[in-house]
């Protein structure tokens, strides 16, 4: 278990890595398209067999080859991402509110006022899970944390 005193950076450098691995899988989408044309490119130059085709070879195996290392880097990253995750139970909103504002040394009122809520609001997120939209902005603002998707599960809709 962190001390409260590493839960922020744990919690940023766990998004860093998370954002890191969403740019990986984009790559590796990219490079698996190059190397499917390429291929497909290669059975035409076989077919009529054009000079070009050595070169296209060696294209092949360097997309081949950093295809391997993007796969490889994103299998680390997710694991490195989903240890941090489990450690730092960033899911629950309420546990990270709570931990955030706990390891600044701030009171339930004083992160309230921080914040531009009440601390009833911040009672009712930490206790039931419920905050809404703008609060959650202001919150992860505050803290400098991105507003994820797990993080939007707990927002409630005013009508």
């Amino acid at each position: 278990m962190l001390s409260n005193t590493q839960y922020l950076s744990s919690l940023k450098k766990e998004q860093e890595l998370k954002q890191k691995w969403e740019k990986r899988k984009k790559e590796l989408e990219k490079c698996l398209d190059k190397l499917t044309k390429a291929l497909n490119t290669k059975e035409w130059l076989e077919q009529h067999g054009l000079p070009v085709y050595q070169q296209l070879q060696q294209e092949i195996e360097e997309l081949s080859q950093k295809t391997k290392q993007l796969k490889c880097e994103i299998k680390n990253l997710f694991s490195e991402c989903e240890k941090l995750r489990e450690q730092n139970n960033s899911g629950n909103l309420r546990h990270v509110v709570y931990m955030l504002y706990t390891e600044q040394g701030l009171s339930i009122e004083q992160f309230a006022k921080l914040v531009d809520s009440s601390p009833e609001e911040i009672l009712e997120l930490t206790k039931d899970g419920i905050v809404t939209e703008a609060l959650l902005e202001r919150i992860c603002s505050f803290f400098g944390i991105s507003k994820t998707k797990e993080f939007m599960k707990y927002v409630r809709i005013i009508i």
